[in-house]
């Protein structure tokens, strides 16, 4: 159960860290269309 736990947790992790680098990115996107 432990082992269970911990892939998950890993996973979770690994696909919070993509949505916080994805919305960084458009974030980014969107300051350089409003500079341009």
């Amino acid at each position: 159960m432990r082992q269970v736990m911990a892939r998950c947790l890993r996973n979770f992790d690994q696909l919070f860290v993509l949505s916080m680098v994805a919305d960084s990115l458009t974030r980014m996107r969107r300051l350089g269309q409003i500079r341009s």
